[in-house]
C-alpha cells in the first residue's frame, strides 16, 4: 500500500494492507508518522515548482545500510554516498547489525526530499560505548582499547568528511559515549563552524545516567524520545534545567531492516536512536521548505534574506524546533506542532521563522 504524494515504500513497501498491530503504542507511533506525511503533502503542493540548486543533504553515522530488496529499490537511489570507516577496503553497502538501516529509513520517512549519505562507523551497537563497564572484564582490554580508538577516529573522520567531501547540511548520530572523546568533540566543533546542524541521541537508560556524549555538547541538538502521544519514554534521559530537552517520537517505531538478519523487511524499535533520525529529517524538511519558499518568492524579505542563512546553523535550527514544540510534562519540549506548517498558505510561517532568527 502506498500513501499519497512521495514514494513511501520504506513504510509499506509495495505490500497489501499491513496487519494492525494490537499494541496501542505501535498504533500511536504509526498515526504520528501519518500526521507527518500530511505535512509532506502540504509542502509538496506548495514547493513542487521550486528550482533549487541541490537537495538538502543528510549524513547518517551508524552501522551502515542494507535496505531490503527489491521492495526498497527506489529508495536506494536516494543514497548518494557511502563510506566504510570500519572495514576501510569495503565499498559495498553493508549492515550486519540492522541499527543503521533502521535509522536511515527513518530519516527518509521524515525527509522524502533529502539526499542521504551513509558513514559506517561501527559494526554494532556494542561498539558505541567503547570499553564499557559491562564488557571490560569479558575481553582483552588492550584489544578493546585499540578497537575503541579506531571507532573514535573513524567517527571523527566521518564528521569531517561529511562536511568537506559530502558538503551535508545535517548530521545524524544515533550513538553515545559515557565519557567525552576529544577527537570527536573537535570534529563536531569543526562541523558547527561550517554551518552544519548536528543531532545526537540523549541515552536509553532513563534517569539512571546523564545525557551521553556527544549529545550533551552545546554544538549538538540533543534528542529525547516519546511515544506517539508525546509522553516521555521511560528509557529517555531526564530533562535538564536550562537545556532544550527536545523530544520526538522514538517508541515502537516501524522501519526497515536487513533481510539477512532474519526478522523480515521491517521491524519496530524503540530508543532515542530512533527519535534522532526523525528529528534530523524534520530539520531537513524545514530547510527544504524555507529554501523552496525563498526560490519561489524572490521579492519576499529583500532586506532580511541573510537571516534565513542561520537556519543552516545549530542555533538557528534550535529556534525553529522551539517553534514546532510544545511543553509535554517533566520538562520536555515535544516536537509535534505540525499545524504551524499550515501557515505555508501565506508567508506567516516564514515571518515566524524570521522573527526567531533575528534574535540570534
Amino acid at each position: 500500500m502506498r500513501h499519497r504524494g512521495q514514494n513511501r515504500d520504506i513504510l509499506q513497501p509495495g505490500y497489501d494492507t499491513p496487519k494492525i498491530d494490537p499494541d496501542p503504542k505501535a498504533r500511536s507511533a504509526d498515526k504520528w508518522l501519518e500526521r507527518l506525511y500530511g505535512v509532506h503533502d502540504l509542502l509538496d503542493a506548495k514547493c513542487v515548482s521550486a528550482k533549487l540548486e541541490r537537495h538538502v543533504r543528510v549524513a547518517i553515522l551508524d552501522s551502515g545500510v542494507d535496505l531490503p530488496l527489491p521492495v526498497c529499490q527506489e529508495t536506494y537511489k536516494r543514497i548518494i554516498g557511502f563510506k566504510d570507516y570500519i572495514d576501510t577496503e569495503n565499498k559495498a553497502h553493508v549492515d550486519t547489525d540492522g541499527h543503521g538501516t533502521h535509522t536511515l529509513a527513518l530519516v527518509m520517512k521524515a525527509a522524502p526530499k533529502a539526499d542521504v549519505y551513509v558513514a559506517r562507523v561501527f559494526r554494532g551497537r556494542g561498539d558505541n560505548g567503547a570499553i564499557s563497564k559491562r564488557n571490560s572484564k569479558e575481553v582483552n582490554t588492550d584489544i578493546a582499547e585499540r578497537d575503541s580508538t579506531k571507532i573514535h577516529q573513524g567517527i571523527a573522520q566521518a564528521i569531517r568528511d561529511a562536511v568537506d567531501e559530502w558538503q551535508v547540511d545535517i548530521v545524524s548520530m544515533s550513538f553515545g559515549f559515557e565519557r567525552a572523546i576529544p577527537e570527536i568533540g573537535e570534529a563536531i566543533r569543526y562541523a558547527e563552524s561550517k554551518n552544519v546542524v548536528l543531532f545526537a541521541a540523549a541515552n536509553n537508560k532513563g534517569g539512571n545516567e546523564d545525557v551521553c556524549f556527544p549529545a550533551r555538547l552545546s554544538q549538538v541538538i540533543c534528542i529525547h524520545a516519546t511515544d506517539g502521544e508525546g509522553n516521555p519514554a521511560s528509557f529517555t534521559a531526564s530533562s535538564e534545567q536550562g537545556e532544550d530537552n527536545f523530544a520526538v517520537l522514538g517508541e515502537r517505531v516501524m522501519s526497515n531492516w536487513p533481510l539477512g538478519l532474519g526478522q523480515g523487511h521491517q521491524v519496530r524499535k524503540s530508543g532515542t536512536s530512533c527519535a534522532t533520525p526523525i528529528a534530523a529529517g524534520i530539520a531537513a524538511m524545514v530547510l527544504y521548505f524555507a529554501r523552496s519558499y525563498l526560490a519561489l518568492n524572490p521579492d519576499k524579505f529583500p532586506a532580511d534574506r541573510f537571516h534565513f542563512e542561520k537556519l543552516s546553523t545549530t542555533d538557528g535550527m534550535r529556534k525553529v524546533f522551539h517553534r514546532l514544540a510544545k511543553p509535554r510534562g517533566a520538562g520536555y519540549n515535544y516536537v509535534c506542532r505540525w499545524e504551524v506548517f499550515e501557515y505555508t498558505l501565506d508567508s506567516t510561517f516564514m515571518d515566524l521563522i524570521l522573527m526567531d532568527l533575528k534574535k540570534i
